[in-house]
């Protein structure tokens, strides 16, 4: 008898990076409507990469809209169940995340809020324009975004867990370890310019690390410059729901000049931020370098 070829099996994650060309012209364009970057095919569906330049002022959009979407025109809204949708912007080296938004799209098919108002499936991450340049994400007048789409089985993860539960007294098979984590770290945001800094962001506004790991989770700072409210905050990233106490200080050096004592905080889905106040301190140096030093502890 003849061998017969097996059906390999789909994808289980897919990723693709599109750069969006001449960003200080994309920037200033007309908003007349999402622009097209790119598509992903994963899982026989098709999905489209969009970027929307909204609030436009004086000539210039303050806030841009990066979209993953089903092609609608192509699958049922449906189709989308157990999706997961990631889009990250990343830094002037397109290597490093700075921001992040990730949704699963729910087993009924997509977010209930959006099916009710007629929508489109997918998930979208709002990008305030002055954050986006302060951040170190625009280089050589380009801006990369690196999008991922997963595939959760929800009823196989559910039947898992329930078999789990019903052999684990009788199993006596040896638990594989997971491979350990950094527990402890440190990172580093370079401002080339503090004075610039404060001219280019409103109030409340903020520069934004890097994404760095330490003990499980993502990580990043960030700094407001301006009054009424000048304060540097640690931020755990993502939608993680587990508890994580942490240990951490910051250190200021050059326009602003002091070491913190060392802070505690809890960490969880409701309360991913903790913010530090700050006071500017006479310094001839307009360069400020903040180290965050983080020890997260075991649960």
């Amino acid at each position: 008898m003849g061998a017969t070829a097996s059906r390999s099996s789909p994808p289980t994650t897919t990723t693709r990076i599109v750069t969006i060309p001449y960003y200080s012209t994309f920037v200033r364009m007309p908003a007349s409507g999402p622009v097209t970057f790119g598509t992903i095919s994963f899982r026989d569906l098709l999905w489209i990469i969009k970027v929307f330049p909204e609030h436009v002022n004086k000539g210039v959009a303050d806030v841009l809209v990066v979209s993953v979407v089903l092609n609608l025109r192509q699958h049922d809204i449906y189709c989308g169940a157990g999706t997961r949708i990631s889009i990250e912007v990343l830094d002037d080296t397109g290597e490093h995340t700075v921001f992040h938004e990730e949704e699963t799209l729910e087993a009924e098919g997509c977010p209930r809020d959006l099916v009710l108002q007629g929508k489109t499936c997918s998930t979208e991450l709002v990008l305030n324009r002055r954050e986006l340049e302060a951040s170190s994400c625009v280089g050589q007048d380009r801006l990369a975004v690196r999008c991922t789409l997963s595939f959760v089985d929800t009823k196989k993860k559910n039947k898992k867990r329930r078999l789990i539960g019903s052999f684990a007294k009788s199993s006596r098979k040896p638990v594989a370890l997971k491979p350990p984590v950094a527990m402890a770290g440190s990172h580093t945001i370079t401002i080339a310019s503090f004075s610039k800094l404060k001219a280019a962001l409103r109030n409340e506004e903020c520069a934004h690390s890097t994404h760095f790991p330490i003990g499980g989770s993502r990580w990043f700072l960030k700094l407001c410059p301006n009054e009424p409210r000048k304060f540097l905050s640690l931020v755990r990233a993502g939608s993680d729901e587990t508890r994580a106490r942490a240990e951490f200080s910051f250190e200021f050096q050059g326009a602003v000049n002091f070491k913190t004592q060392k802070m505690s905080h809890t960490f969880d889905r409701a309360n991913a931020e903790h913010v530090f106040k700050y006071l500017l301190e006479p310094s001839t140096s307009d360069r400020l370098m903040v180290r965050c030093c983080l020890a997260v502890m075991p649960n």
